[in-house]
């Protein structure tokens, strides 16, 4: 919102949220295809990350895990990364 604001064109905050929203609904379909294929593989590696995430109401945060997976370079076929939160 700020950055939008610096360069002469606000965007208000609401609209940069369902942009998002819409973006990350389009994109479903392919990180679900990507997942799909990664599965398919023979190996793959994965890494689970804690991260607080705020506990709306309570004012606190609770840990939530952001996992990303991808391909190892023997694999044939390009490579692929999936995140999952």
């Amino acid at each position: 919102e700020q950055i939008s604001t610096r360069h002469g064109a606000g965007i208000a905050r609401s609209t940069l949220a369902e942009w998002v929203g819409k973006i990350g609904v389009a994109l479903q379909p392919l990180a679900d295809r990507l997942a799909e294929l990664l599965r398919q593989r023979q190996a793959l590696h994965a890494d689970e990350t804690p991260v607080p995430q705020l506990d709306p109401g309570k004012g606190k945060t609770k840990r939530a895990y952001l996992w990303a997976y991808c391909s190892t370079a023997y694999d044939e076929g390009p490579p692929i990364t999936v995140f999952d939160f």
